[in-house]
């Protein structure tokens, strides 16, 4: 759920470093902008990382690039298709970005929809903690903000349909967009789920109590507010944070379709992301494993040299392999997943 590897600042380095596009000749045909926008509710700027349709073209390039992860083959200087296309904004894991999950967002771009990944402050590379971690209602809030003003973030003849709108996420960002259909937390089982972690769970809560954080000074009335926002007609939980903390009332009120994504199978989820049990509470709830995956294959296809760079630095190992599937693989099912779910939200038929 939260990962040290990616807050540290050798990791964030990482990721970033070698961020610059490079010539690419793998069949895509998704965009891509980067842009740093003002919204309503931060006092400071937010990067939004934001890929859409795009007219095929033969220059290639490749995005994200660097030393631990391969990168994403994106259309070089794109045009927006025409027309109006499915949004969905997505919610990064904490310590992650919105550059790390373009393989996903390019899985989405390509079948029509318009991708806006937030970098959320205080959870992002390279700016990562915590105490910000845990003022879980602000990322909801970026999503909420995104739409408030999303005519004027989008490239130049890019048209959103703003009746066919997604929340999507991984990990923490998993929380956040469950957080937009209506469910919400329960600090006391927060506090009480970490008190009985055990060392086969992510140890999201060792990442809040070796800093010496306590958890007990979490703002209840944050933690514990109603984020639902109707504009948002479906979600994609992808290993779901806070999972052992949301209540049951909130999550039987829930009345939009939800899909839930777990990485793993029986008896290899943590407790701390396993939606099974939320997916089974939601009325219009659908649920999935991917088997032979683990919690950090959502992440980018790693390098040769990507563990080698992680172990120099001692971060996570988040370039492991737990199965003798590829990440490629693993990517390929997660993303066959979620894009069936919302192309029959959105009325898809391509």
């Amino acid at each position: 759920m939260f990962s040290t590897s990616v807050c540290s600042a050798a990791a964030a380095l990482a990721l970033f470093a070698g961020s610059a596009l490079q010539p690419h000749n793998a069949v895509a045909a998704t965009g891509h902008e980067s842009k740093t926008v003002t919204l309503a509710n931060r006092s400071i700027p937010v990067r939004l990382d934001i890929y859409f349709p795009a007219e095929d073209k033969s220059e290639k390039i490749v995005f994200g690039k660097n030393a631990v992860f391969t990168g994403t083959g994106l259309v070089a200087n794109p045009k927006p298709k025409q027309g109006a296309h499915p949004v969905v904004v997505f919610s990064h894991g904490s310590g992650g970005n919105g550059m790390n999950i373009s393989w996903f967002a390019r899985a989405l771009a390509d079948q029509g929809m318009i991708v806006i990944a937030p970098n959320h402050p205080g959870s992002t590379s390279g700016d990562s903690d915590p105490e910000k971690s845990l003022k879980t209602w602000e990322r909801p809030q970026d999503m909420s903000a995104i739409l408030d003003q999303l005519d004027s973030l989008l490239p130049n003849g890019l048209q959103a349909d703003k009746q066919h709108i997604a929340a999507t996420g991984f990990s923490l960002g998993g929380y956040s967009a469950l957080s937009l259909a209506g469910a919400r937390l329960n600090k006391q089982a927060f506090i009480d789920y970490c008190a009985r972690e055990d060392e086969k769970s992510l140890n999201e809560c060792a990442w809040f109590t070796h800093t010496g954080f306590d958890l007990n000074t979490i703002d209840t009335e944050g933690f514990e507010r109603n984020n639902v926002d109707p504009r948002f007609k479906a979600v994609v939980s992808i290993d779901p944070g806070f999972a052992a903390a949301f209540t049951s009332e909130s999550l039987n009120a829930i009345t939009n379709p939800v899909k839930i994504i777990n990485l793993g199978g029986a008896g290899t989820i943590p407790d701390g992301v396993d939606g099974e049990k939320i997916a089974r509470q939601i009325s219009n709830g659908d649920y999935a494993q991917i088997r032979g995956a683990w919690h950090f294959d959502f992440l980018g296809e790693c390098t040769g040299l990507g563990p080698l760079m992680l172990a120099i630095t001692f971060d996570d190992p988040i370039c492991s392999q737990k199965s003798d599937r590829s990440r490629s693989d693993i990517h390929k099912e997660i993303a066959a997943e979620a894009i069936s779910f919302l192309a029959k939200q959105f009325a898809l038929t391509n």
